[in-house]
């Protein structure tokens, strides 16, 4: 958001991140609805046309041939008349004003919508999202508001408690603080938010601010590994070679050996622990939470410091507007990042799943089946957990492959 960086580019062009998620969408655009079917209707009106001509030109020489019996110069002029006729009856019969009239709706809709707060960068898909049968959401800012706050901590032994109940504070601090990418900026009243990187490490950083609890210090990193959508952690190295890790709890408790009780206590972190943590987990994730495990990593030792709950409240309504999506032949599926506990929770919260018939699936499940599988059960899915990007492109391409039309929305 300011001050300088100076950054060594290593690769450019499609050979970065960006890139090749830019060759991957570079594909033969798909033929809006109407084009479609103005498409067939051009088609079946010029075979109309030809139809006409020909029974015309039938008609005329018989009439001129065995009727009339015209001969010589007469029929000439007659046939060269007759041939003028039927061009123009096919010239006629081409609707070359429905394009036009097509473009001129879509342009006219368009400014309504702009009138509304609403930019619309293809006319075209004004008219397509009339036709839409199978819509995949985003669940951050789409679904909920994408304002997230820190509520419960679970402890390493299964204990969901406040934050002014622990004793391991200044940890959870440094485990939040330390590795985090935001910035603390004042507003124009003077009054201290986060800001910068994303909505979970604002989140974080905005309860630290809430609970005047910023005393960490930046200057002792000396190294950071950023959060990616395949890892699901992050994590900061400090001059001293302490590690803090934060993410996904289900991809960075596999090597856990220790963990603090409630007084700050080291403790084994053994099976049984672990089982009582992730219980725990699952059922704060039930209640639509999202769970962010902090790590503390010493002389190659790890031991777990806490989970983070963090809420983010479904949209005031969002229960009415699917209902009322449904209503119109439009099949909601959330597509998110979230564990899969915790995409059930909201999805059955915004009323997205509504029977025991519904199907929910992770991007691991998802990547096991075949296309053909896949197929068989979109009528029926609902929710896509812990999704990777490639997965969204995987169900619309598939969805259209069913002559389904595909709307995403809050990529």
């Amino acid at each position: 958001m300011s001050g300088e960086l100076v950054i060594k580019a290593t690769e450019l062009g499609d050979n970065t991140l960006l890139g090749s998620i830019n060759t991957s969408l570079q594909e033969d655009s798909i033929k809006s609805p109407s084009a479609e079917k103005l498409e067939k209707l051009a088609k079946n009106i010029g075979i109309l046309g030809y139809s006409g001509a020909g029974l015309y030109t039938v008609i005329r020489l018989i009439q001129e041939l065995f009727i009339n019996k015209t001969s010589g110069v007469g029929l000439f002029a007659t046939v060269v008349e007759i041939i003028m006729y039927a061009i123009t009856i096919i010239i006629m019969a081409v609707p070359e004003g429905l394009p036009m009239m097509l473009a001129l709706v879509s342009s006219m809709n368009g400014r309504r919508l702009s009138k509304q707060h609403i930019l619309v960068r293809h006319s075209d898909s004004i008219e397509t999202a009339g036709y839409i049968n199978k819509l995949f959401s985003d669940k951050t800012g789409t679904i909920t508001e994408g304002k997230l706050s820190v509520v419960d901590f679970i402890l390493g032994n299964g204990i969901v408690d406040k934050f002014e109940n622990l004793n391991i504070k200044q940890e959870i601090i440094n485990g939040i603080g330390l590795n985090n990418d935001s910035n603390v900026v004042d507003d124009e009243k003077g009054n201290k938010h986060a800001s910068g990187s994303n909505n979970t490490d604002r989140a974080l950083l905005d309860f630290l601010i809430k609970t005047d609890n910023l005393d960490f210090d930046d200057s002792t990193i000396i190294s950071k590994e950023e959060f990616n959508s395949a890892n699901k952690f992050a994590s900061v190295t400090l001059k001293d070679g302490t590690k803090y890790i934060k993410g996904a709890p289900e991809f960075i408790l596999t090597d856990i050996k220790y963990y603090l009780d409630k007084n700050g206590e080291v403790k084994e972190f053994t099976t049984s622990i672990k089982d009582k943590f992730e219980k725990a987990s699952v059922e704060q994730a039930s209640r639509a939470m999202r769970i962010l495990a902090i790590i503390k990593e010493v002389n190659n030792e790890k031991t777990l410091i806490a989970g983070v709950c963090i809420r983010d409240n479904v949209r005031e309504g969002i229960s009415n507007t699917v209902k009322v999506l449904n209503k119109a032949g439009v099949d909601v599926v959330m597509v998110t990042g979230d564990r899969k506990e915790t995409a059930v929770a909201i999805a059955k919260e915004a009323g997205i799943i509504n029977s025991d018939e519904d199907v929910v699936l992770t991007h691991e499940e998802l990547d096991n089946l075949s296309d053909n599988e896949v197929k068989g059960l979109l009528s029926k899915l609902k929710v896509v957990a812990r999704a990777l990007p490639n997965d969204k492109k995987r169900l619309v391409k598939l969805s259209q492959q069913l002559n389904l039309v595909v709307g995403m929305t809050g990529m």
